[in-house]
């Protein structure tokens, strides 16, 4: 109970303090709305209502500085000039002492740090809010890196959150705004991601998976992870010594081949595998003297599933081609267009957006600009974005000023467009389209195969009295007819279907004996599928049926 009361009053002190500096910075119009009587009769501070709120957030701290990071990668959500104020936002904390970091270490292991790192630097090589790095070397010998968590960030970010969430609550029964744009929703949405990073295991099986993804690609290192070394709060990575981008002229390759490299390796984790890194930026892409690249922190990963990727690669085509009316049909299938929404202002909008790109080379157009402008639209016309896109979107927008340091004439949007193109040519080529067929033949033939079986089961349950139904009998024989047509139908399908694509695999192999050049099985099945197709339709023609 007195613990209670005491994180209570501490929760309303932490209130009031944030509530004093969002005060303090220019925010008073917002802050007086509220049920709390808050009061600052220091100096204005100067400057624009971002550099002010960026301000606000590095003087609030750690919680406030990731939320901040995380809307920085958030355009459907800010405009544009408080996206780049959020982008400046620096982790600038002191280091966990020694003693707290070894703590941790020996409460997660359950032995002294000794016996599990013979060597540990006391120093960290790199200090974040939420965790920190050591340099240190495992009982092999090998030297390894180790990512620490704070001692209290689980904690510190539970509190805060509960405490933002509070203040947004009371800012949604005040403005009508913050409950259109579900502010409460997304605070809930930004913490879940947050204590997500706190899971170090999560994050070594991320850096596993990538690791397996291009375990046969020559230009990529990815660091191995030490799983006996790894748990929720501690992870335990190769060291990987690499090349800081600022220093690329120490690589013995030209520019122009990392830049290719670099692109290829992101689009090759967006398109193939539907699992990218989310935070591209210098600090976390490095490279090897010979010109591999090393990508580093797995905190930030987006996914994307297969239809997303064909939805995606449509949409790309359809921006860069200009063809307004196909990106508002791609809009209007992932629901991000609203019923409340004007479609005809929204395409009025994409037209004009697309007007000023007209007759510009694809070399000389930013995907960022792009991207930033995109956004400014779903935004006026309160369009819902998905949040794997958003995050696509602001991951493009990172890796294109990465390329664009390594080798400013490299046109990635035409890259892009080469691979969004190649991802349809593989979903929509004969072989995928059959196999695609055969799936959907084998589940209707499954579905047929356990009918019988489904429909015993039923009965018996009816006969021993088990399940009871009740029937309004009202025009049942139209019903069992069309019943009776749609089986027929669908059988024909099933019959010719299967021998089509039975012929088609056997054409495909190209194995003899052949018959006027082709498989001779082949023509055979295809003569046997369309006498089998016309004796069965004109089965059904007399029976009336079809």
């Amino acid at each position: 109970m007195l613990k209670r009361i005491v994180k209570s009053v501490r929760n309303l002190k932490r209130v009031h303090y944030i509530l004093f500096v969002f005060a303090k910075y220019g925010f008073r119009d917002i802050v007086e709305r509220l049920p709390v009587r808050i009061r600052y009769k220091g100096k204005k501070i100067k400057g624009t209502r971002a550099e002010r709120l960026r301000m606000a957030i590095e003087e609030l701290g750690p919680t406030f500085i990731k939320i901040g990071q995380i809307l920085s990668l958030r355009p459907d959500l800010l405009p544009e000039d408080f996206i780049v104020e959020l982008s400046k936002l620096q982790e600038r904390v002191k280091p966990v002492p020694f003693e707290e970091i070894k703590d941790v270490i020996e409460k997660e292991f359950k032995m002294p740090i000794s016996d599990i790192f013979p060597v540990f630097e006391k120093q960290p090589h790199a200090t974040a809010s939420l965790a920190q790095v050591h340099r240190a070397k495992i009982k092999e010998g090998v030297e390894v890196v180790v990512k620490v968590q704070r001692p209290k960030a689980r904690n510190m970010i539970e509190s805060d959150f509960s405490i933002i969430r509070r203040i947004a609550e009371m800012l949604e029964k005040r403005f009508n705004v913050v409950k259109e744009f579900d502010v409460v929703g997304k605070i809930e949405e930004i913490g879940k991601n947050l204590l997500e990073e706190l899971d170090f295991i999560k994050e070594g099986k991320s850096i596993e998976r990538f690791k397996n993804y291009f375990k046969n690609d020559e230009n990529v290192i990815i660091p191995s992870v030490y799983r006996e070394y790894t748990t929720g709060r501690v992870l335990t990575m190769e060291r990987v010594e690499g090349i800081n981008i600022k220093d690329i002229d120490r690589v013995s390759i030209s520019r122009k081949e990392i830049a290719r490299r670099i692109a290829d390796f992101f689009f090759t984790q967006i398109f193939d595998y539907g699992y990218f890194h989310a935070d591209p930026h210098p600090g976390n892409i490095m490279l090897s003297p010979d010109g591999r690249i090393i990508l580093l922190d797995f905190g930030l990963i987006g996914r994307i599933d297969e239809t997303s990727r064909d939805i995606l690669s449509a949409l790309l085509i359809a921006i860069v081609e200009k063809d307004v009316n196909k990106t508002v049909e791609i809009f209007l299938n992932l629901g991000v267009i609203g019923k409340e929404t004007d479609i005809g202002e929204v395409k009025e909008a994409i037209k004009d957006l697309m007007d000023r790109y007209y007759g510009i080379p694809l070399s000389r157009i930013s995907i960022k600009r792009v991207a930033n402008e995109i956004f400014d639209i779903t935004r006026r016309y309160k369009m819902k974005m998905p949040r794997n896109f958003v995050l696509l979107a602001k991951s493009l927008s990172t890796l294109e000023g990465v390329i664009h340091q390594v080798y400013p004439e490299f046109e990635i949007i035409e890259c892009l467009k080469v691979y969004a193109f190649k991802l349809l040519e593989r979903r929509y080529n004969l072989e995928a389209v059959l196999r695609k067929t055969e799936e959907i033949v084998s589940s209707y033939g499954k579905f047929l195969e356990k009918f019988p079986e489904d429909v015993r089961k039923i009965l018996e349950k009816l006969k021993e009295g088990k399940l009871k139904m009740e029937m309004e009998h009202k025009g049942l024989e139209a019903i069992a007819s069309r019943i009776e047509r749609a089986l027929n139908r669908l059988s024909f399908s099933l019959i010719m279907a299967s021998i089509v694509i039975g012929s088609s695999l056997i054409v495909l192999s190209n194995r003899g004996p052949f018959l006027f050049n082709l498989p001779a099985f082949g023509i055979i099945g295809f003569i046997l599928a369309g006498l089998s197709g016309f004796g069965l339709l004109i089965t059904l023609l007399r029976s009336r049926r079809l």
